[in-house]
């Protein structure tokens, strides 16, 4: 989101957002690409729990965010079926709104759940996925959405006839990928969630381990099953407290980015800006398929697959016949600037 921001405020758009707090401190960095910013609490009171609303739609109602939704000028983007509580509102009923989606909400809590071993949040997650889904049809009252790679749009036309593709907006507006030889193959994400630990567990244990192929994986709050697995592998290396830019240096210190995933919704950030940054990127099919990008990865279908292309391309520098094939995506769906163009277009503010 503060990637789309950036890409507004370039393309001469008054942005003025509003968005909901909680664990961090207000960003003033995002003054000076909004007129104006506005912080709301978000209400997670355990009882929010217990509507059969959505957790993550209930816990974002404000009625001060109503108000100045309603005396807003101009259309109206919502980010995510999260925001979506505003579409059901009488007072809005007029607005000219509009709403991004992120993902197959259900579908994803549902594999959340799926991946999650803490008997509590396997509940909830799963809990949550059945609201999800029942809430999903509020949307047909949206003017319009976009949504975030093809098999999201095909899902959603079916609720709403006006309905886009606008892929995933991301940090690097051209592509930045460095040719010649990288030190390293890396894995990148937020270690808490689970879908990512499981990801970097099962490269520890089924493809790297036995191999002398350095890692390294970088992100936050590993769990301690992972450390352990990393524990005796001296060619596996945890970066923790990681910056922004210290990320975005080691993507394009990086040889190979090996990126699987066994959750298959939406498109991933990661690989775009692996693609964007990085050199080569070796992924699973749940990564890859059906997001268009295919041909700029090397697919794998398992575990021995990956670790044979990983040992092949880390003798293979990143030339310049593989740099310009790369930086076609300047001019795709996957351009920042494409990407903006397309959206203003839909809302009806083409520039």
């Amino acid at each position: 989101m503060y990637a789309k921001i950036k890409a507004l405020h370039g393309a001469g758009v008054k942005v003025v957002l509003h968005c909901f707090e909680y664990n961090r401190a207000h960003a003033p960095e995002l003054d000076k690409y909004c007129a104006e910013v506005h912080y709301y609490p978000r209400h997670r009171n355990v009882l929010s729990l217990f509507s059969l609303q959505p957790f993550i739609v209930f816990s974002r109602r404000s009625q001060k965010l109503e108000k100045a939704l309603e005396n807003a000028d101009g259309p109206v983007l919502l980010e995510g079926l999260h925001t979506a509580w505003y579409l059901k509102r009488r007072r809005l009923a007029a607005k000219d709104m509009w709403l991004r989606t992120h993902n197959v909400e259900h579908v994803y809590y549902q594999g959340l759940a799926a991946a999650e071993p803490n008997l509590f949040k396997r509940l909830f997650f799963g809990l949550e996925a059945f609201k999800l889904k029942r809430f999903e049809p509020v949307l047909s009252g949206a003017k319009g959405l976009f949504c975030i790679s093809a098999a999201d749009t095909e899902h959603f036309r079916k609720l709403n006839a006006h309905t886009e593709l606008v892929s995933a907006f991301h940090l690097e507006d051209e592509v930045q990928s460095a040719t010649g030889q990288g030190r390293f193959a890396m894995y990148h994400g937020s270690l808490d969630v689970p879908e990512n630990h499981k990801a970097a567990l099962w490269l520890v244990k089924e493809v790297f381990a036995g191999t002398d192929i350095p890692l390294q994986i970088v992100g936050n709050r590993a769990a301690p099953e992972l450390r352990a697995a990393i524990q005796g592998q001296p060619h596996i290396t945890l970066v923790e407290n990681a910056g922004p830019e210290q990320i975005r240096e080691r993507m394009r210190e990086a040889h190979i980015h090996v990126l699987p995933t066994f959750q298959a919704t939406g498109i991933k950030l990661k690989l775009l800006h692996a693609l964007f940054a990085g050199r080569f990127c070796v992924v699973n099919g749940p990564m890859v398929d059906g997001t268009g990008l295919e041909p700029y990865c090397i697919r794998c279908s398992d575990a021995a697959a990956m670790r044979q292309q990983v040992q092949l391309f880390m003798q293979q520098p990143f030339g310049e016949e593989e740099l310009e094939r790369r930086k076609t995506l300047n001019n795709s769906i996957f351009s920042n600037r494409v990407n903006v163009q397309t959206l203003l277009a839909g809302m009806g503010l083409a520039q």
